[in-house]
């Protein structure tokens, strides 16, 4: 039976609410099981599209998690098993000297999703707009986030670049010229409603992006937060590491609680 989800993000929302089946069915969790970290979300969408009366990929993506949770609480119910990974540092003592290594031991634990808490953005919430000077004019820029065709857009652009997933936050360098791709993504010019969807154009305004002022990056990074704090709002959590003892901190992570 479908009914009316009121997506959280208000004034920022592409879609508003949505009319979804919030049912999981046997062929959904195949193509989880099947998916890995690098796809999940096309997977997860594809999911959606099932669902859902309208097109996911207009979902933002703080929209997608917090429609596909409730879709799993309202499946699975509001359990959900997870594996940590312990990331304490070790210092082996061996004739060769001290080695540190990862303890890398999994943790069996229980997120219970009724301590994730919604936040919803007001009806008379205000766009946040911001000044960008883009081949030598000055502009005002309302900060919107993209939608996950954009995102996956992006994602994409670095696979065809040989650039993994895991790169994008291990690469340092990488990691700044996603984060500058991502400001631009989140730009929407107020005059002429024009973005910087196009992958060309993007590249161009990266450079101006340099020609702009720190306090610039600092107010768009503030602003960015803002726009996709609306939703889901899961408490970081901690686990104790059952073989050496270390703690762990985690948030929920798109694909928790559906596992072989």
């Amino acid at each position: 039976m479908s009914t009316k989800f009121q997506l959280a993000s208000g004034p920022l929302s592409y879609l508003g609410e949505v009319t979804i089946d919030l049912e999981l069915k046997g062929k959904h969790f195949d193509q989880l099981v099947v998916a890995d970290q690098s796809n999940y979300e096309r997977a997860v969408l594809s999911i959606l599209a099932d669902l859902m009366n309208e097109d996911p990929y207009q979902l933002t993506m703080s929209e997608m998690y917090h429609l596909f949770f409730f879709v799993k609480v309202t499946s699975l119910g509001h359990k959900v098993p997870m594996n940590v990974k312990c990331r304490h540092v070790l210092i082996d003592t061996s004739s060769a000297g001290k080695v540190q290594r990862e303890c890398g031991v999994l943790n069996k634990t229980e997120y219970s999703l009724i301590d994730s808490d919604v936040v919803y953005a007001s009806k008379d919430y205000k766009i946040p707009e911001i000044e960008f000077v883009c081949g030598g004019t000055v502009g005002v820029y309302e900060v919107r986030p993209p939608t996950m065709t954009q995102e996956l857009d992006l994602m994409a652009y670095y696979q065809e670049r040989g650039i993994s997933k895991e790169a994008l936050v291990e690469d340092k360098l990488v990691t700044l010229e996603y984060a500058k791709h991502r400001i631009l993504l989140h730009l929407k010019n107020k005059a002429t409603g024009d973005r910087f969807n196009d992958r060309k154009q993007r590249e161009e305004a990266l450079k101006d992006i340099a020609n702009n002022s720190l306090a610039f990056m600092k107010k768009a990074a503030d602003y960015m937060e803002e726009v996709n704090s609306f939703g889901i709002s899961n408490k970081r959590m901690s686990v104790t590491c059952k073989e050496c003892g270390g703690k762990s901190s985690y948030r929920l992570p798109l694909w928790a609680g559906i596992s072989m």
